[in-house]
């Protein structure tokens, strides 16, 4: 178990996620099917997009 706040520190050797928001979970699953633009999106109330680049993720909000 991994836990963080910072989408950056996730790599793409994780096999699932869990999204929280006020200690509610917001998804939860295989990591390609819980860490999309539209799952986290959500999450941060605004547009986000999701990026994978060199292992890693990034978002961008758009």
């Amino acid at each position: 178990i991994y836990v963080t706040h910072f989408i950056e520190e996730v790599t793409s050797d994780f096999t699932h996620a869990l999204l929280l928001t006020e200690g509610t979970v917001q998804c939860s699953g295989h990591i390609e099917d819980v860490l999309t633009s539209h799952h986290l999106s959500r999450l941060f109330n605004m547009p986000i997009k999701l990026y994978q680049h060199h292992q890693r993720f990034q978002i961008v909000r758009i």
